[in-house]
């Protein structure tokens, strides 16, 4: 009967049928006081309602992140889940009673572009997620990826969220950056040595070579180009590219570059050449082919001849003197894919 009584009081009663429920009681007063005539008694069965926030308070403690409400404007914690005791080891009350807390503990290199990103969310001109490293009690460094949202509660407008921990995530990234980059390397120092190591020096002739791979540059890739000699006054140069990428594209470039290596050393025609080349990939029984620009240079004194074979690639290029480009050789088939790939030769000085 006091005017200034405490909230409802809620108390468990059982069931007529068994089984218990939890019962809200209100009870309001006529009178104030000791004036007090009378009071009316309110039953109100709130099981359900009880039932619910327990859940709701067992979802919130079990869950694997921390869950959070902070102030919109000042950005202090109001409320911090349990769990970020588990995960970061402080306790949720230097959340709630340092404003500074959540600033301090945040790693130096990230601390200037978390808080911003908070205040950004908070103003709804940042992102709404976003990642930074915090330091936990124990000195362990921890990945926590923020989901920032705005909500109403009540009158006041605040920040609530999630803060996940995803350091396992980030190591995983990490490890898996690492690796692709150790592949990258590999694949790097795998086609150099489809490559030759160094050009020839052709009298009157200036050579060059630029090989630039498309691509994040892990896998090997089955362009290819060579530039040897093959008597003291002839030389060769052979362009070339093998289907896909990868080992098998590489195994077929190795092949590829050895055989017309092998080959020049007993032939002297571009098209016998590139017929062997074509013979020994077909040997292969796999469904891989090659295209291939070679030419054979020789020098006559001050002139140099090239005689050119094509099989399946695009055309050579020549600068005349007088600025003329034109092209050189004649089509023929890819080398790996019929017995006959009809090759032609042509020469021009």
């Amino acid at each position: 009967f006091q005017e200034d009584s405490q909230p409802p009081p809620e108390n468990v009663s059982r069931r007529r049928e068994g089984g218990e429920q939890i019962v809200q009681v209100t009870i309001r007063c006529r009178g104030a006081g000791k004036r007090a005539r009378s009071a009316i008694l309110f039953l109100q069965d709130v099981t359900e309602r009880q039932l619910a926030e327990s859940r709701f308070r067992t979802l919130i403690q079990n869950l694997d992140a921390i869950l959070w409400e902070a102030d919109r404007k000042s950005l202090q914690f109001r409320f911090v889940s349990q769990r970020a005791e588990n995960i970061l080891g402080y306790g949720v009350q230097l959340w709630l009673t340092n404003p500074n807390f959540w600033a301090s503990i945040i790693h130096e290199e990230d601390r200037a572009d978390a808080v911003r990103n908070l205040a950004s969310a908070a103003e709804e001109t940042g992102p709404n997620t976003f990642e930074y490293r915090a330091i936990a009690a124990d000195g362990r460094i921890v990945w926590l990826r923020v989901y920032v949202t705005d909500q109403e509660n009540g009158r006041d407008r605040v920040l609530r969220g999630l803060m996940v921990d995803v350091t396992e995530q980030k190591r995983t990234e990490q490890e898996l950056e690492l690796s692709r980059m150790r592949f990258a390397r590999m694949a790097r120092t795998f086609q150099r040595s489809l490559l030759p190591p160094e050009l020839p020096n052709i009298p009157r002739v200036e050579v060059a070579a630029a090989y630039r791979a498309a691509g994040e540059g892990n896998e090997v890739g089955g362009d290819f180009y060579d530039v040897f000699d093959v008597s003291d006054d002839e030389w060769a140069l052979v362009m070339g590219d093998v289907c896909g990428k990868g080992p098998d594209a590489a195994a077929v470039t190795a092949l590829a570059r050895y055989t017309v290596r092998a080959a020049a050393q007993h032939m002297r025609r571009p098209v016998r050449i590139l017929e062997t080349l074509n013979e020994a990939i077909l040997s292969q029984g796999n469904d891989r082919f090659c295209s291939m620009a070679y030419a054979r240079f020789k020098l006559n004194g001050t002139t140099l001849e090239a005689t050119v074979s094509i099989g399946g690639h695009p055309l050579p290029l020549v600068l005349r003197r007088d600025g003329h480009v034109e092209t050189i050789g004649r089509h023929g088939l890819l080398l790996g894919v019929f017995p006959d790939p009809e090759l032609e030769e042509e020469s021009t000085l």
